[in-house]
Formats: C-alpha cells, structure tokens, sequence
C-alpha cells in the first residue's frame, strides 16, 4: 500500500543545538541546560496546541523558514564552477528582483495570509528567531498594520533556538532530493522542479519579481 500510494517516511533533519551539545560534553551547568530543555519542551507544546485547535477551526497556524539560497547556474561543468552565480530564493526570486532583508520576507507573508487566510479567525506564525527574517521590528509592524487592515490577531512565536524543526521542513526537504544531481541552468529551472518534487498534489510555487515586495521599512514604528 505505501509504494502503491507513493508515500514515505520522512525523518527530520536535527541539527545539534550548542547548549545541548555543550552540556554532552559537560561545559554547561546542570541548571542551565535544565531551563533550556524546559523551554523547548513549551515551545514544542505550545505549537501542538496551536496545530490542535486549527484542525479544530479554532485558529490558523502557519510554520515558516527560509528554505536555502540556491545559486544558478549549479552544474557539473568545471568551466562553469567559478563563474559568478545568480542566488535564487524560495518563494521563488532571485537577487536581480530583491535582497534578502525583512521587507522582502514580509512581504511574501503577508501575500500568503492575504490570499489564503479570507476569514476572521487569529493567525499564529511559528518561526526560528532568526533576526533578519523574522524576529525584527520591520516584520512585526508589518504584520500589525495587516491586523489592522484585516481586523484580525496576528501573532509570532518562536521556536527556541537549536530546536526548530517543524512541519515545513518535510516541503523543503523534498524539494532539496528533487534538485540534488541536476544539472541548473536558470532560475526557472528551480521552479519546474519545485513543482514537480510532489507527484501528488504539487507544491504551490509563485515566481516573484521587483514589483510584489513592499518597503514595510517606512512603516515601522
């Protein structure tokens, strides 16, 4: 039945986290990691809370990540290895049509609950801390003056650092066998396998250029 439906298991990757890591090798007091572990373990509660009361219409949950930065052309042709790359990034865009800074991944966001959260209900955003992505005032006003907009509550809650796996995770990591070993020659190209790493039911993927990203900057408070 699991080859027949085309389904596997997919472990999630686990990065080390340096307190554990730390108190592995006994640099860290007891204490210390005892608060960490405890923090995790209420972060990794607090979402499978929040992931239970959307399957119960309570609310939306939505986990986000920076998939990667992916350079073009990614080929095996030696004359092409030290030529300069374009960075391409998950939503999909490349450097030519924006940078990687706050307002750009506010942007995406803020199109995405836009066009896909129509009702009324609270909106709960679990991230990593990272502070140029997520955790920064440019981001958080953004998302307060789309509350105000929408006449919704937004709000982000952070996983604790070294302990961030979440469900999209699993997305990118199809995503990553689907590209390893081929051959890029254009951005499109990540694209088109993006779209095809999922026979069923595909993953959305939107192409984005200069004109879909806001400066939210001016906006901060």
């Amino acid at each position: 039945m699991v080859r027949k439906l085309n389904i596997s298991l997919y472990q999630p990757k686990k990065d080390s986290c340096d307190i554990c890591l730390q108190y592995e090798l006994k640099n860290l007091t007891e204490d210390v990691w005892i608060s960490h572990r405890d923090s995790k373990e209420r972060a990794r509660a607090e979402k499978s809370n929040d992931k239970t009361a959307s399957k119960n219409g309570v609310c939306h949950t939505i986990t986000m990540e920076l998939q990667a930065v992916k350079v073009c052309p990614a080929v095996n042709a030696s004359s092409a290895y030290y030529k300069t790359k374009l960075c391409c990034t998950c939503y999909w865009f490349n450097k030519a049509e924006a940078d990687l800074q706050a307002s750009v991944f506010a942007s995406c966001l803020i199109e995405y609950i836009k066009r896909h959260l129509t009702d009324s209900k609270p909106v709960i955003i679990y991230s990593d801390g990272c502070s140029y992505q997520n955790k920064n005032s440019v981001m958080a006003n953004a998302l307060l003056h789309l509350s105000s907009e929408l006449k919704i509550t937004i709000e982000q809650k952070y996983l604790v650092k070294g302990h961030t796996q979440m469900e999209c995770d699993s997305v990118h990591a199809l995503i990553e066998r689907k590209i390893k070993n081929q051959s890029i020659y254009l951005p499109s190209d990540y694209f088109r396998l993006c779209q095809e790493s999922r026979k069923t039911s595909p993953y959305e993927t939107i192409t984005l250029d200069h004109s879909f990203f806001k400066d939210f900057k001016k906006n901060v408070l």
